[in-house]
């Protein structure tokens, strides 16, 4: 079922980028582009070191599913932010600074996915406030499209971080 969603967005974010990449558009959506298009790179890093470093199977399966619609938005979002002339916009919510990546670094095997998972959520709630904001604001097909598919992916994907790292704290108890 979960793949079947994502199928679907991907469907839907490839027909809304070739029906509206050149329609009208407002500030509200060029915001949405400069926030989405930096915060879907500094996912992409977290997944990719995830992808390697994280032991929990669940937290693993989790980490490749995200890799594979984060790639697919941040081509759609890139291409809409060369269309439009929009240039990336640096502050945004969940955005993680470089101190976050060097903690994470430095966690050990036992941390690491509970460090992961923690710099994920703020990272996707940040995702789910830009997202929401778009829905409010935004004019163009492409950019409601794509934003219905962070909040509703991404909320889904904190439920179950959530979830996950309650059960990595019971098998591992803080020291």
């Amino acid at each position: 079922m979960r793949r079947r969603s994502i199928r679907r967005a991907a469907a839907v974010l490839a027909v809304a980028i070739t029906a509206s990449s050149c329609a009208p558009h407002s500030s509200a959506d060029e915001t949405f582009v400069a926030q989405m298009v930096p915060h879907h790179e500094v996912g992409l890093r977290l997944v990719e070191d995830g992808q390697v470093r994280s032991v929990d199977v669940r937290l693993r399966r989790l980490i490749f599913e995200m890799g594979s619609y984060h790639h697919a938005e941040l081509h759609s979002l890139e291409s809409l932010a060369e269309d439009w002339s929009v240039g990336a916009d640096d502050d945004f919510p969940g955005n993680l600074g470089e101190d976050d990546f060097v903690a994470l670094a430095a966690a050990d095997a036992a941390s690491y996915d509970r460090a992961w998972i923690d710099l994920m959520l703020v990272h996707h709630r940040g995702a789910v406030l830009i997202a929401q904001a778009a829905l409010r604001a935004s004019r163009t097909a492409t950019v409601r499209a794509i934003a219905a598919s962070v909040v509703a992916v991404q909320s889904d994907e904190i439920v179950k971080m959530i979830r996950l790292r309650k059960a990595l704290d019971v098998k591992s108890p803080a020291q």
